[in-house]
């Protein structure tokens, strides 16, 4: 019986784990705990003195074994177990997981933690895995130069270099002032693309996207006599409308690939300096910036209007000599007979100007996706506070799994944001930032606090490696094949993307437009950075989750495990389709969920997470052994990054076992 209970207190499960302790002491020694003539004295042995340690009576007796027995003899009641099943967890040879789950009780993190198999993969399994890995790597490379738009358009000149003819053609056209700030980023003309697929023969459209004039990336730049103060937004970065383009002397351009002129726009004085004459506009000197022949053009009565103030006008309309079948529309202003605005217009830009986007698809799509992350919000807020109450959420977890997210985020924005030599401006986008970070932390802490302990009650194993990294285990051998697993599904999910987006390649399939890479991977060093960490939150932390929540709440619905697995499928494949070619992709993203599922059910959450993050971030950087392009060794940077990250998993789970077995070398 335990002290207190001799003291007349009410029985607990404290008091029963006292009890415990005293028949396994006895049952190892052969020996009471406590030797005592009256109760007076077993009260007082009790709550003075402590038990001779079992190994001093068995010296053969497991530590472990010890261990547990002296925790459960501790005279306050708080520093014994808190559960039977916390006793079979901690005892040598036992499975408490098994016992929890059949007991129908929830398992508790550090019981997860504890189970699985310590040597879980064979150095022969691993060694195929990393081959796996480096296999996955050298048919991604091959495939680039017909899968991506770099590979089929590669860039010739760095940013350093188009930031320099930018200032050239701005000195050109009249605006030789050296600005205080300037920025620039890359983006991605999908019109432009998506037109050629649908418009040009194959294989042409593929195999002729590096000669086709008006490129399928394009080049901006701004600049501005003041320091461009970013408004209070997320990201804080320069955009085209951030901050507005309402002081005198900003500026802004597009160029191509090859530096030539795409579209200029330029705030004139607010104030007039003179009263005139002016000069008549060079209009010939932005045919020349934009590399166009004015003979193959014919001025025509102006119908477009320039966004900026200006005093005289012309459009034109004509081709260019490399695509003499597309017509191009030609727009200029000027002030004064400085230019403000310059424009070239395809056909794809006076679709998407005057016919838009649907309002009803687009609002649509946008309602939904409020009106879903809403309930998630709310629901999972309810669900949160359910086991908060219960005592049964893994707030330690929790915690630091939302400080990362809160870290990466902060990180994120030093890199990422347009930062001014101005206090004041600077306060206020940290404010907002660290704000935005908060929050992400507070909705990853609600949603874990929400879904882990139900997933911990039905299926721990699927937790097992995440808990151990979560609690600091990063050379665990099961986070080490899981982390390989990962890796290798990754570069299968990107393999997959990579096949069917290269098949226009060769065959005709004709709306199928080729990956492009992500603009921060291909931005200034601080965006490719956080192309990285931005990564890791949307596609690690939130796809893994969100994969493991679907399956779950599907489980919850339909009853059956397989009928879950489907219908998340479902789900997941409709999620990822672009409405190019139907039956392409959902072929495509049929392997690619696949592949998820079979991760995640397999080997657990943080394989999934790992196989997401490796996946999308070697779809969408920059990949290539050419060492002539100025983005080489961010491609190198990546393949190196992941091959290490499938290293490290593959020495983690090999338990300090040598990589080739002495039988092998034996033979």
């Amino acid at each position: 019986m335990a002290p207190e209970q001799l003291s007349g207190t009410e029985p607990s499960v404290k008091g029963d784990l006292y009890s415990l302790g005293l028949v396994l002491y006895e049952l190892f020694t052969g020996k009471r705990a406590f030797e005592a003539s009256s109760l007076a004295e077993l009260r007082r042995l009790q709550g003075h003195t402590t038990p001779s340690s079992p190994s001093s009576l068995l010296k053969e007796i497991d530590p472990l074994v010890e261990r547990v027995i002296l925790r459960c003899l501790e005279r306050d009641p708080r520093k014994r177990p808190t559960s039977a099943l916390q006793v079979a967890a901690a005892l040598p040879g036992a499975d408490p997981l098994a016992a929890a789950l059949a007991a129908g009780e929830t398992p508790s993190p550090e019981m997860v933690a504890a189970a699985g198999d310590e040597r879980v993969l064979k150095p022969r399994t691993a060694w195929v895995c990393l081959a796996g890995v480096v296999a996955a790597v050298c048919l991604l490379i091959f495939l680039a130069p017909r899968a991506t738009i770099l590979g089929l358009a590669p860039m010739n000149k760095s940013p350093d270099a188009l930031v320099d003819r930018a200032r050239q053609l701005a000195a050109g056209l009249g605006y030789t002032e050296l600005p205080a700030d300037n920025a620039y980023w890359f983006a991605y003309d999908y019109k432009f693309v998506r037109y050629r697929a649908l418009h040009t023969p194959w294989p042409q459209r593929a195999r002729q996207l590096v000669t086709a004039d008006f490129g399928p990336l394009h080049f901006l730049y701004r600049e501005s006599p003041h320091a461009m103060a970013i408004l209070p937004t997320i990201p804080s970065a320069v955009t085209d409308v951030n901050p507005p383009m309402n002081v005198s002397g900003m500026a802004m351009m597009t160029l191509d690939p090859r530096g030539r002129l795409l579209k200029f726009s330029a705030i004139p004085p607010q104030i007039e300096d003179s009263s005139g004459p002016w000069p008549s506009p060079n209009w010939e000197a932005l045919f020349t910036s934009a590399g166009l022949d004015t003979k193959r053009f014919t001025r025509v009565d102006p119908k477009w209007l320039s966004p900026m103030p200006f005093d005289a006008r012309a459009e034109w309309a004509g081709s260019t000599t490399a695509e003499p079948t597309t017509s191009i529309q030609v727009v200029a202003a000027a002030y004064h007979g400085k230019p403000v605005y310059f424009e070239t217009l395809g056909p794809w830009d006076q679709s998407a100007i005057t016919q838009g986007v649907p309002d009803s698809v687009e609002n649509i799509a946008e309602a939904t996706f409020a009106i879903v992350a809403l309930g998630v919000l709310f629901g999972a807020a309810l669900f949160s506070r359910r086991n908060i109450r219960s005592g049964r959420g893994d707030r330690k977890g929790a915690f630091r799994i939302a400080a990362a997210v809160f870290c990466i985020q902060m990180l994120w924005w030093i890199v990422r944001s347009h930062h001014v030599a101005n206090i004041v401006d600077e306060y206020f986008m940290f404010m907002l930032n660290f704000g935005n970070g908060l929050a992400s932390a507070a909705f990853v802490w609600v949603a874990y606090m929400a879904l882990e302990p139900y997933v911990r009650r039905r299926w721990p194993n699927l937790l097992i490696s995440s808990t151990r990294v979560i609690s600091g285990k990063v050379w665990d051998p099961l986070v080490g094949r899981d982390v390989l697993v990962g890796v290798l599904a990754g570069g299968g999910m990107a393999l997959a993307v990579y096949i069917a987006n290269a098949l226009p390649y060769w065959f005709n399939l004709r709306p199928m437009t080729p990956i492009s890479a992500d603009e921060n991977s291909i931005g200034g060093p601080g965006n490719f950075v956080a192309f990285f960490l931005i990564y890791v939150i949307a596609f690690g932390f939130t796809r893994g989750i969100g994969s493991l929540a679907a399956i779950f709440l599907f489980r919850v619905l339909l009853r059956k495990r397989w009928l879950a697995v489907v219908a998340a499928g479902v789900v997941g494949v409709m999620f990822q389709l672009q409405g190019e070619n139907f039956p392409l992709e959902i072929a495509r993203e049929s392997v690619f969920i696949a592949i998820v599922i079979l991760v995640l059910l397999r080997f657990g959450l943080l394989a999934c997470m790992i196989a997401y993050f490796v996946g999308f971030v070697l779809e969408y950087a920059p990949l290539t052994l050419d060492l002539s392009r100025w983005y080489a060794g961010r491609s190198l940077f990546v393949i190196a990054f992941f091959l290490a990250l499938a290293f490290y998993g593959f020495r983690a789970s090999l338990a300090g076992r040598p990589f080739i077995s002495a039988k092998v070398l034996d033979d």
